[in-house]
């Protein structure tokens, strides 16, 4: 189970009375698995060997131990959201708001606090340099690809807006700090030349004019969340982000939209297609992104990870359900009602 798809396949439940008690299981499943290895994104079902791979941080209950700091962030979004106090006095959870925080406050100073090693990172598992910024150091994308740089934008943004959720329910000296320095550290670091940057490292190193389809993303942020994000230099990086300027923005005679490193060349995601409806307040350009998903079903009816441009019958991951959970979140957005 990755803690991100299953925070976002259980989001619509969220609008159902009758089903709280079941994203409030899933938060206490979460809570448990984060304080197995709270840098791990995805785990088993059920326990396994001790050191299957531990090179790569995997075994026991984790199945896969790629530091994403979205990952934590989704479990505090859920949290939140599920809107159950009660939850707040559970033990386990409790303790799982600690960790989180624990994590996110040693990645700040990433250099010299860090016990995080993954062997397919560089300088024995540490990853490439970086400054402190203030913003909290990840090791691999939503989409599980390790960062270029030390410092995702759209992810930094993601963890401010659920510690500003946090802060409303759960009092802990440390969570408007982390906000106040995430802030300052998009703010002086992440924006380059007008926009917003993908990854930076504090040192000067910046990926721009790109963007990874998984959400948080940048193209997603005004709908995952950011109080702080400054809609012109948001506008003119989705212009960017949707034009040539971006050399994984693909098109197709029938759709186009944002690809990623994570999928071969020439295929879009529905993800990213979603994100662009999600955050739009253009009519016409949620309609031609309605379109577009209707060209990639890929001869199934069901949403994927991307799609071919040039060939829509080709695409990845057939069962893709975080996609599928996309549309759905999408229609209710856009037709309240419309899918129950």
């Amino acid at each position: 189970m990755w803690l991100r798809d299953s925070a976002v396949q259980y989001a619509p439940f969220l609008r159902d009375p009758g089903q709280k008690e079941t994203v409030e299981l899933l938060v206490k499943t979460q809570a448990f698995y984060i304080l197995q290895d709270p840098y791990a994104n995805s785990f088993k079902k059920q326990l396994g060997l001790a050191e299957e791979r531990p090179g790569l941080r995997r075994g026991g209950w984790v199945a896969t131990g790629n530091w994403e700091p979205d990952s934590l962030a989704y479990f505090l979004h859920l949290l939140c959201d599920v809107k159950r106090a009660h939850l707040f006095q559970d033990a386990a959870v409790r303790a799982a708001i600690n960790a989180s925080l624990s994590v996110f406050v040693t990645e700040q100073q990433h250099e010299k606090l860090s016990p995080y090693r993954y062997d397919e990172l560089p300088r024995g598992g540490l990853g490439a340099p970086v400054a402190v910024t203030g913003m909290v150091w990840g090791a691999h994308r939503p989409s599980d690809d390790a960062q270029v740089f030390g410092y995702n934008i759209p992810v930094n943004m993601f963890i401010h807006s659920a510690l500003h959720k946090l802060a409303t329910h759960h009092a802990d000296e440390r969570v408007r700090p982390l906000m106040r320095d995430i802030a300052r550290g998009i703010a002086q670091h992440g924006v380059v030349d007008g926009a917003y940057a993908y990854e930076v490292d504090g040192l000067g190193g910046r990926l721009t004019e790109y963007d990874d389809a998984n959400w948080p993303s940048l193209l997603s942020t005004p709908y995952t969340g950011y109080p702080k994000l400054d809609l012109g230099v948001y506008a003119e990086t989705r212009r960017r982000l949707l034009s040539p300027a971006n050399r994984y923005y693909y098109k197709g005679p029938t759709f186009e939209g944002v690809g990623s490193t994570h999928t071969p060349p020439g295929h879009v995601w529905s993800l990213a297609v979603q994100a662009r409806a999600l955050t739009s307040d253009d009519l016409a350009e949620v309609e031609q992104q309605l379109r577009y998903l209707l060209a990639m079903r890929c001869g199934d009816g069901k949403m994927h990870e991307s799609v071919n441009v040039d060939a829509p019958m080709r695409c990845t991951r057939p069962d893709f359900e975080w996609a599928n959970t996309g549309l759905v979140l999408l229609l209710d957005q856009r037709y309240p009602g419309l899918c129950g």
